[in-house]
C-alpha cells in the first residue's frame, strides 16, 4: 500500500495494527511518515506526538517532531525548543542541536540564551564557519561588536563557499560602517566580498556608499556603475549614483540617473525628491 502512496488504505492498515497489537508508538510513527510524504504536516505531527508519548526514548521520532515543528510551525517556538532540549539527553550531535537552539532563541529575541547555545556548539566544533557566523550575529544583536567582528572574521577566514563568505563580508562591512564608523575596515570587508563574488551588486553599492561618505565621488560613481553593469535594472544604484553625480556638480548627468531610477521604479522617493531639487537648482542657476 505505502509504496503506491495509497494513503487512506495504508493509514487504515496501521490503525488496525495499533488496535490489534497495542504497539501504538511504532505504527503512529509509520503513519506520520506516510502523512509527511503526502505533505499533510498537521496530521503527521499529531501522529508523531502520539508515537513519542508511547515511546519517549525514541530519538528518531523526537528529531522528526523537532525538525517538522521548526519548519512548519514558526509560531510554536517554545514547543520546538522543548523538543530540541529533550534531544540533548541522547548525547548525539550535540553541536547541531545547540546550533538549532541558538537560532530558536534568536527568534525569541533571547540573545543571552542564543549566545550560550552557540558557544556550546563552538565548544564541539570551533572551526565551523556557520557556528562562528551564528554567534557573531548573536553578539551583534547584543551590541557586543568586537566579539561579533572576531567571529565574522573567523568565518571569513575559513571560507566554506565563496558566495556565502561574500555575504558574511557584506555583514562585517556594514558592522564596521554603521556601528564602529571604521570606514577603511568597511571598505576592506566589502572589497574582500567582491573579490569572492564579483557578481554581488549589493557589495558594490555598499562599497560605493562608503566612498560617498569619504567624498571620493569618482570612485563612488565608478562603483555604482559596476553595480549597474551587474544588475541593469537596479533603481537604487541609479538613484545613489545620481546623488554622487549631483554632489560632484554634474547636474545633467544626475538628472539622467534620477530619471532612469524613476523609470525602473516609479515609487523611488530618493530619485523623485532629488530630481526635483536638481531641477530647481538648475532653474535658479539659469536665472542668475
Amino acid at each position: 500500500f505505502e509504496s503506491l502512496n495509497i494513503v487512506k488504505p495504508t493509514l487504515k492498515v496501521y490503525d488496525r495494527a495499533i488496535r490489534k497489537t497495542g504497539n501504538s508508538a511504532m505504527f503512529y510513527a509509520k503513519m506520520g511518515d506516510v502523512l509527511m510524504r503526502n505533505e499533510d504536516c498537521n496530521d503527521a505531527l499529531m501522529c508523531y506526538k502520539r508515537a513519542y508519548e508511547g515511546q519517549p526514548n525514541d530519538r528518531k521520532t523526537l528529531l522528526k517532531l523537532a525538525t517538522i515543528t521548526r519548519a512548519y510551525m514558526p509560531d510554536a517556538i517554545n514547543e520546538t525548543i522543548d523538543y530540541y532540549t529533550a534531544l540533548l539527553e541522547f548525547g548525539k550531535d550535540l553541536d547541531k542541536i545547540y546550533y538549532e537552539l541558538g537560532h530558536l532563541y534568536l527568534k525569541k529575541d533571547d540573545s543571552f540564551h542564543a549566545l550560550v547555545a552557540f558557544k556550546l556548539a563552538l565548544d564541539a566544533d570551533e572551526n565551523n564557519p556557520y557556528y562562528n557566523n551564528a554567534i557573531a550575529f548573536a553578539y551583534l544583536r547584543s551590541n557586543m561588536f568586537d566579539d561579533a567582528i572576531k567571529h565574522y572574521q573567523k568565518a571569513i577566514k575559513i571560507n566554506p563557499d565563496d558566495k556565502w563568505t561574500a555575504l558574511v563580508c557584506h555583514t562585517l562591512g556594514l558592522l564596521y560602517l554603521d556601528m564602529k564608523m571604521d570606514f577603511q575596515s568597511a571598505i576592506s570587508a566589502f572589497q574582500a566580498g567582491i573579490a569572492l563574488d564579483s557578481e554581488n551588486y549589493e557589495l558594490h553599492i555598499a562599497l560605493a556608499d562608503v566612498y560617498v561618505i569619504q567624498s571620493d565621488l569618482d570612485s563612488a560613481i565608478q562603483t555604482y556603475c559596476e553595480a549597474i553593469a551587474i544588475d541593469a535594472d537596479n533603481y537604487l544604484a541609479y538613484a545613489k549614483m545620481g546623488l554622487a553625480l549631483w554632489e560632484k556638480g554634474c547636474s545633467q548627468e544626475a538628472m539622467i540617473s534620477f530619471s532612469k531610477s524613476i523609470d525602473l521604479n516609479p515609487s523611488c522617493d530618493i530619485a523623485h525628491n532629488n530630481l526635483g531639487v536638481v531641477k530647481l537648482d538648475a532653474f535658479a542657476e539659469s536665472k542668475e
